[in-house]
């Protein structure tokens, strides 16, 4: 030892009993303790611990200090041996049940206090047990080992003990210890005997083990101060609500490793579920929910049902999980989040006040997380009307708001997303970002668009105003006025500007990217020739919300795509835009159950509203184009109870075999929610045949056919005609499904449309007449026939005799 140079610190020097089991002798069939008198030696430099003995007699001390059996040795200074060598970097300490009354030692009974006074050094080839309650006088008076001063001895060393061996731990290890400054979870690894040591190794036997022990320690007090025992099942808090060094209690570490089977116990034993933690004030329920332990969640708001406890910024447990929930490994689980928000839901859970915060489907969108997104939105109210009536969530300001401004607009935040990324490629031109951002959004990408479109976010619908103040509002307010697919545009006019410095290949690669995501957009209703984006919304009431010119992005006639030909060839052609398109008209309309509400009243006006994407009698609430009394009328949607144009709802919902316009998103979330398809109608019998009472002479079979495709002809635009009539007629003079509160309009239609029916009623008496003429015309055609067949026999008769003889 002292061979070596370097410096030499002693932090700790005291007598200490070593115990020992005595082996079985063959006069005694039971095994016996000792308690050996030892020196325990703590030093920090070098870190290690040393377990000292007195030499046994002279010739080990000779042969210690490598001196011949001859020589003398100064008998004055006193030697000690090394018994044992504790390296503090590869030891635990198990401390004691004296100090630490949930301390498990196996074997020990409650009336052994000398043993229970014994702490324990572990290393990986022994264990050492060693008691630092001092003998008094030599044993000639009886010592207590359990008073005060036995305690304040035994903390004494255990505390020393512990300070070195973290500290070697901790400067051995310090580059595992950097996710968090308050994050001590090690330090429960090494020193053990602590509930929160149990947690942290998620070894329930030990947990439960040490809370019956604290528990029966608390009832025997009880007694012995003459109290009732019944409070005694409920922990004291001194002992299950203890917190260390990082002000983390044993709930807090059980709910953050997900133990969950800890988290039941420390519940029924009174956890305090309200205590919180650093950073963020977090409780235990926080904790759970961003771990996504729907069983641990349980067992908390079944005791404390305070579902929407915030955070230091406000966040609920609901929003937690949504936005930072992460099952094992850091990886996302859908499955265990729908199972949290299905809990968190049943006992009244939300997601509080979001006027600092990006809405959870705003977040996801963004991120392209298209399966959480289906998850969230299962537990998130997106059908109309948003607000059930006369209810307390119904801000004023947000009165009459539609579901993308309200979800903070998620399509154009997905959009926004892939257009920002796509710029920072632009200027970094990394092959494999590039690569590794198409792949993402031809498959990510469309997959979210295609979740929003099925919960019914208008496919066209403009940026009206951002609500709340948070991370990423400034640049979402940028894009006011924009279209979803205007922002496309302008994500490949950023291509444009780059195109130079973009390799060959690379730029292929961002064409076919952006043209699939054009295609995907189109077919599911995305118009894509749309009016250049407005800085604010024409209404008949003036919003008091105005976006800054300065802030807003750059808007021009580029994004007309049908003037703009380099626009329109990296969107593929306006030809394939136009194939995509098709494939959207031609839907039907398609039924559904009754998961939607119906607005069938067409005489009560809609009042307009202020708020973002609400109702205006002057513009429609999707893509904000001004009514007209004769073009561009305006329509009422039968779900969102919203004034709309006919270009935003072409399409049809039949309910209980009436047929109900409506917005092309909710159309969308109709058909793409799994409903099928509308039946076909029944084409109207075809009229019996005239003439002969239905003869099927074969001399006037060809006749008789075409007299009834004639008429079968003729029976059809009877019906078009005057269906289409009244169809028009009506439209021309309601505009189809708007409300007409003038008496006077309705008089002026109803005789313009008496006016109309007059003249169909005599274009169709013309058409009778020309068919009965067409019908006297044939049968004349088919008696000549007849004659011309009797002449032709009569000619053939006569020449078969011969010309010549």
């Amino acid at each position: 030892w002292m061979a070596y140079s370097g410096t030499r610190k002693l932090v700790f020097f005291e007598t200490v009993y070593r115990y020992q089991e005595k082996p079985k002798s063959f006069l005694t069939f039971l095994a016996g303790e000792e308690y050996s008198g030892r020196k325990l030696a703590v030093y920090e430099e070098p870190s290690v611990i040393l377990i000292l003995r007195p030499p046994e007699n002279m010739d080990e001390l000779k042969d210690a200090l490598c001196v011949d059996n001859d020589a003398e040795v100064d008998t004055s200074t006193r030697y000690w041996i090394v018994e044992s060598v504790i390296d503090t970097n590869t030891c635990k300490l198990r401390l004691s049940s004296l100090t630490t009354v949930t301390s498990i030692v196996p074997g020990v009974q409650d009336n052994e206090f000398r043993r229970k006074s014994c702490f324990e050094l572990i290393t990986p080839v022994s264990s050492i047990m060693l008691s630092a309650i001092q003998i008094r006088n030599g044993g000639a008076v009886k010592t207590s080992f359990i008073d005060s001063g036995a305690f304040l001895e035994t903390s004494s060393a255990e505390l020393v003990l512990k300070r070195v061996i973290c500290n070697a731990h901790q400067k051995d290890s310090s580059s595992s210890h950097q996710a968090g400054e308050n994050d001590l979870s090690w330090k429960h690894q090494i020193i053990l005997g602590t509930l929160h040591s149990y947690a942290i190794l998620g070894n329930k036997d030990l947990l439960d083990q040490g809370i019956a022990k604290a528990r029966k320690a608390q009832q025997q007090e009880a007694r012995r101060m003459g109290e009732s025992t019944e409070m005694a099942k409920y922990l004291d808090p001194r002992v299950i609500d203890a917190f260390d060094e990082s002000g983390k209690t044993p709930l807090h570490y059980a709910c953050a490793n997900r133990f969950t089977m800890g988290v039941l116990s420390l519940v029924a034993a009174g956890a305090n579920l309200d205590l919180r933690i650093e950073p963020y004030h977090l409780t235990p329920c926080h904790l759970c929910a961003q771990k996504l332990d729907d069983k641990s969640l349980t067992s908390i708001l079944q005791q404390n049902r305070r579902p929407n406890v915030v955070d230091e910024f406000g966040r609920t447990p609901m929003y937690l999980a949504i936005t930072e929930g992460h099952a094992v490994g850091g990886m996302a689980d859908p499955q265990a989040l729908d199972r949290c928000l299905a809990i968190l839901d049943a006992h009244g859970g939300d997601l509080g006040d979001l006027s600092t915060f990006r809405h959870p489907i705003s977040h996801h969108a963004r991120m392209w997380n298209h399966e959480l997104l289906a998850v969230v939105l299962r537990h998130v109210n997106h059908r109309y009307p948003l607000f059930p009536p006369n209810s307390s969530e119904a801000d004023p300001k947000r009165i009459g708001i539609s579901a993308s401004a309200i979800f903070h607009y998620p399509i154009h935040s997905a959009l926004i997303s892939f257009r920002e990324n796509l710029k920072m490629f632009c200027e970094d031109r990394d092959p494999k970002e590039l690569h590794s951002l198409c792949v993402d959004a031809e498959a990510r990408l469309t997959k979210t668009l295609q979740t929003l479109y099925s919960c019914g976010f208008e496919p066209n619908e403009r940026i009206e105003t951002v609500l709340g103040q948070f991370n990423g509002s400034e640049q979402l307010s940028s894009y006011v006025g924009f279209a979803p697919i205007q922002i496309l545009y302008r994500a490949g006019l950023d291509v444009l500007e780059h195109e130079d410095r973009i390799p060959q290949t690379s730029h292929r690669r961002i064409v076919d990217t952006i043209v699939k995501i054009a295609e995907s957009m189109v077919s599911k209703g995305t118009r894509f020739v749309m009016d250049v984006p407005l800085p604010s919304r024409p209404r008949g009431t003036e919003s008091e919300a105005k976006a800054e010119d300065a802030k807003l992005v750059k808007r021009s006639d580029q994004l007309k795509i049908e003037s703009n030909k380099q626009l329109a060839e990296i969107l593929g052609g306006i030809d394939r835009l136009k194939v995509a398109q098709k494939s959207w008209e031609v839907l039907k309309p398609v039924s559904t159950e009754s998961t939607f509400v119906f607005h069938t009243d067409n005489k009560s006006l809609i009042d307009n509203y202020l708020a973002p994407g609400g109702s205006d009698d002057k513009s429609c609430f999707v893509c904000w184009k001004q009514f007209g009394k004769l073009m561009n009328r305006k329509h009422r949607c039968r779900i969102t109870k919203r004034y709309i144009c006919d270009e935003c709802s072409s399409k049809r919902i039949l309910s209980n075999g009436e047929e109900h316009r409506v917005s092309d998103g909710q159309y969308l979330s109709a058909m793409l929610a799994g409903t099928s398809p509308a039946p076909k109608p029944i084409p109207p019998p075809v009229a019996a045949k005239r003439g002969n009472g239905g003869a099927t002479d074969p001399k006037t079979k060809h006749v008789t056919s075409r007299l009834d495709r004639l008429e079968a002809a003729e029976q059809a635009n009877r019906d078009s005609l005057f269906g289409s009539f009244l169809d028009n007629a009506s439209k021309a003079v309601f505009g189809e499904e708007e409300e007409t509160d003038q008496a006077t309009a309705q008089a002026e239609g109803l005789a313009g449309l008496a006016n109309q029916l007059g003249e169909t009623r005599n274009m169709l008496h013309q058409r009778g007449e020309k068919l009965n003429t067409l019908a006297e015309k044939s049968e004349r055609l088919a008696s000549a026939s007849e004659d011309f067949a009797s002449m032709a026999k009569k000619l053939n008769q006569s020449t078969q005799g011969g010309f010549f003889w």
